[in-house]
């Protein structure tokens, strides 16, 4: 039985927005693929580093503690966050397969509808997890099937958009049908293969070299250095221990007679190499007729979007907004990255309002990456810088990479790495004071104008009679063409001091003229001091 193929990109990638593809594409898919957490796993079915069962006798159910499975625990669980299951159209003339003969290396492969597949290539489902370093996969077939078959699973760089420009052409020149992803060189070609009568898994992988599928490189080798790791079920899996429909699934596996359930978990360093990234966007799975490589494939179940990927990359969030004088920071989350990675994440914050990061720096800042129980994945911080200037700072941050992880940025300007400090506001506080005045006019009926002094006494308020003491007093004016004035600098009235207030005059007299004074409250003001702040 041959199973699996797959198609994966080579490349090394250094870029910030892998994350926030991933998350996109999560989020349109119900349960899409997440990165699984790692822990020591006492069952000896799996692979070295993986906490992944891939029982002997193959099923969906946690059965050792320690370990995980596709279920979140036992019998009644549901499929566990991350897991990608998709059904296949349902048997029958509204299901779709490979026709007129295509075969694997056929890089437009027909699609035809109304033809029922044989029933040992008649596929239900298939389903996709990854931990840190390792990815899983399953395949259900119909139940009670007449034989057995081969399974291949592909996974591709591009994801099929419906459009000629990322789509093979599964239909005809003049009608074309585009359903399975154009292949690029380094897609990969997981193959299930089964020996033993049926029962040993033996996993194999292909790379796309530009126009047909290089040959095959075993790694289910066994032993404790094994890449890849494969097995069937040999016994009938109940429809409890199959997690309804979650993970994606809109129709139930239900229940799995023998043979009609396989899964397989591989190491990411055989699927991208060691020491290298890459990253997949498409992953479906097909039936082959026989052990054959170039026989004919059958059914197939429709690609869907993924982003399975072991490249190093930085997802980062900045402070928001402040006002000047408090501090701003930046926090990265590394992810990605393999067990007990090292390295360092270097911040930098450039500004104000340098928008293409071509000026000095105004902070720097350079963290260690840890190995917390072995996982270096996680959020790291800058600390905090405290700007002297108003404008906006914009941070970049870059992980170093090590021996094992490729490094990885956060270029100038990526969303949510600008931090706006805000000038303070301003505060008027005003102050009134009113320095009174006053003046005296004198005049007489005969003799000529008065001539001589005045004197001013101004009562405070509260002085209704202006028999107390005077607050201000001025003496000894001298009059001019009969006019005395007050140049007052030393009193003022302020808001605590607002009231009413009265001015006496006195004139000295001369030797023509008497003397003469103002009554009391005569010549009086009220000062009203409101004073105000303003923002």
């Amino acid at each position: 039985m041959g199973w699996f193929s797959a198609v994966i990109e080579q490349r090394k990638f250094r870029v910030w927005a892998l994350a926030a593809v991933l998350v996109v594409t999560m989020a349109a898919l119900a349960g899409g693929i997440a990165t699984g957490t790692t822990t020591t796993c006492s069952n000896p079915a799996t692979l070295s580093g993986s906490a992944f069962e891939i029982d002997n006798d193959a099923n969906l159910v946690v059965n050792t503690p320690s370990c995980i499975d596709w279920l979140t625990g036992g019998t009644g669980t549901s499929m566990r966050d991350g897991v990608l299951a998709k059904n296949d159209k349902p048997t029958g003339t509204g299901d779709d397969s490979f026709g007129q003969g295509t075969a694997e290396n056929n890089p437009n492969p027909t699609i035809v509808t109304g033809s029922i597949p044989p029933n040992k290539s008649d596929l239900k489902a298939f389903g996709v997890f990854t931990e840190d370093e390792f990815l899983e996969l399953f395949w259900s077939r119909v139940q009670n099937p007449s034989g057995t078959t081969n399974m291949d699973f592909e996974l591709n760089q591009n994801f099929c958009d419906g459009t000629a420009t990322l789509c093979a052409n599964n239909g005809t020149a003049r009608k074309p049908v585009y359903v399975t992803p154009k292949r690029t060189s380094g897609d990969k070609l997981i193959t299930y293969d089964l020996s033993q009568g049926g029962t040993h898994p033996g996993i194999s992988i292909r790379t796309w070299t530009g126009s047909a599928w290089g040959p095959a490189v075993v790694i289910s080798t066994g032993g404790s250095n094994a890449d890849a790791l494969g097995s069937i079920n040999t016994s009938l899996i109940p429809a409890t221990d199959t997690g309804g429909t979650t993970g994606g699934l809109t129709t139930a596996l239900g229940s799995q007679d023998p043979y009609t359930f396989g899964e397989a978990a591989i190491s990411f360093d055989a699927l991208f190499g060691e020491g290298a990234c890459g990253t997949f966007g498409s992953a479906y799975l097909k039936s082959r007729s026989s052990d054959a490589f170039t026989s004919e494939i059958k059914d197939f179940v429709a690609p869907e979007q993924v982003n399975i990927s072991n490249c190093s990359a930085l997802t980062t969030d900045a402070t928001d907004s402040v006002t000047i004088g408090s501090s701003i920071s930046d926090t990265a989350t590394l992810s990605g990255v393999r067990t007990n990675a090292g390295g360092t994440i270097t911040f930098k914050a450039y500004g104000p309002n340098d928008a293409d990061c071509s000026g000095p720096v105004a902070y720097t800042n350079t963290v260690n990456v840890n190995n917390t129980d072995g996982d270096s994945n996680g959020d790291y911080g800058s600390g905090s810088f405290t700007p002297t200037a108003s404008g906006t700072y914009r941070w970049t941050a870059d992980y170093s990479g090590d021996g094992n992880n490729e490094s990885a940025s956060s270029p100038c300007n990526a969303p949510d790495e600008s931090s706006v400090v805000n000038k303070a506001p301003a505060t008027i506080d005003t102050a009134q004071e009113l320095f009174p005045q006053d003046s005296a006019t004198l005049s007489a009926t005969a003799d000529g104008t008065p001539t001589g002094d005045v004197d001013f006494a101004l009562y405070g308020p509260n002085d209704a009679t202006c028999s107390g003491t005077p607050v201000y007093t001025q003496n000894n004016v001298a009059l001019t063409n009969g006019t005395a004035n007050t140049d007052n600098t030393d009193l003022s009235v302020d808001q605590a001091s607002s009231g009413n207030y009265k001015w006496v005059v006195e004139y000295s007299g001369d030797d023509t003229h008497n003397t003469a004074t103002s009554a009391c409250g005569k010549e009086a003001f009220t000062a009203t001091i409101d004073n105000d702040t303003t923002n």
